[in-house]
């Protein structure tokens, strides 16, 4: 085998960036990406009861983390709509985690008395 090697000059550095950057955004169009704004939480701030709506978001599973960091309730194969209920927890910031397949979404709800 023989081996070539060729010193680019800026201008085709330049040439390969901008195609390497075309690829990259080409293939990130590919997938579906959602944002915080595809899925909503209301009403925020609650007593308790609180409504998640995800929208287009397939999500596998949804997890409630209090402010110290603990899953106080996980829902598996979420539903398009879903009914929390937190009025046994106590008032303060809670974290909604979303598991989609491109990564988690995540969404503050607080709990006020």
């Amino acid at each position: 085998m023989q081996r070539c090697t060729h010193t680019l000059s800026k201008n085709e550095i330049r040439q390969l960036q901008q195609h390497w950057l075309h690829l990259n955004v080409q293939e990130a169009t590919q997938e579906v990406v959602f944002t915080n704004n595809d899925v909503n939480v209301f009403p925020n701030p609650t007593y308790g009861d609180a409504t998640i709506l995800l929208g287009d978001v397939k999500a596998s599973r949804i997890n409630v983390v209090n402010e110290i960091g603990q899953i106080i309730q996980t829902i598996e194969q979420p539903t398009e709509k879903i009914e929390l209920n937190l009025a046994r927890g106590t008032k303060g910031l809670y974290t909604i985690q979303i598991y989609t397949a491109t990564g988690i979404l995540t969404k503050k709800l607080v709990v006020v008395e």
